[in-house]
């Protein structure tokens, strides 16, 4: 029958899919856990080493991209989001401009969330330039933060097409307060210091 013949076309089809999935999901793990081991290499200042595993990961990306094409895509998003997430940070903790999507070759909703992603890292990257005593620095970082999210901030209204969006915009803006809040109080504490040394 032409109904059986084209039915079993659709099971082939079907299991093609579905093993596509299973790969995507598979390896779009191991790009998250590079990622976010790159993230930690960056944190110890260990900059080589994060840039190895971001390599790895990028690699890895690549060959998921090919073949997370339509409905599947949606199975690499997150991967896309921490690649971007550990490229982002590595470039601030090099002083270089922030990455681009083209150059990164990622979907613009992955990397947008990805940047937003991103502002937690540098909150804690703040931090640790305040107990450094860099709060020159400090500020410098903070700076990027809130220029990011006012950049993106307007894109929250694309919460349908951009998963996610409105909930991480959400979450920067209560991290950039948390951070301006430490921020203010380290720079009165310094200079009430400088106030004192000169007494």
């Amino acid at each position: 029958m032409n109904l059986e013949k084209n039915l079993k076309t659709m099971e082939k089809e079907f299991i093609d899919i579905d093993s596509k999935r299973e790969e995507l999901i598979r390896n779009s793990r191991d790009v998250i856990r590079l990622s976010g081991q790159a993230i930690i290499h960056i944190h110890s200042k260990q900059i080589i080493d994060g840039e190895k595993k971001l390599k790895l990961a990028e690699k890895k990306l690549r060959h998921l991209q090919k073949i997370g094409k339509g409905g599947l895509f949606k199975h690499i998003s997150v991967a896309e989001q921490e690649f971007v997430e550990g490229m982002s940070l590595l470039c601030i903790s090099k002083n270089l401009e922030l990455p681009l999507a083209k150059k990164l070759k990622i979907s613009n909703s992955s990397y947008i969330t990805g940047l937003l992603d991103c502002i937690g890292e540098m909150k804690r990257m703040v931090f640790d330039k305040i107990r450094q005593g860099d709060i020159s620095e400090a500020n410098n970082i903070f700076d990027t933060m809130q220029k990011i999210y006012e950049l993106i901030f307007p894109f929250a209204e694309f919460d349908k097409v951009i998963p996610g969006i409105r909930k991480k915009t959400d979450v920067a803006r209560t991290l950039i307060e948390s951070v301006r809040v430490t921020i203010t109080e380290e720079s009165r504490r310094n200079e009430m210091i400088k106030k004192l040394n000169k007494k």
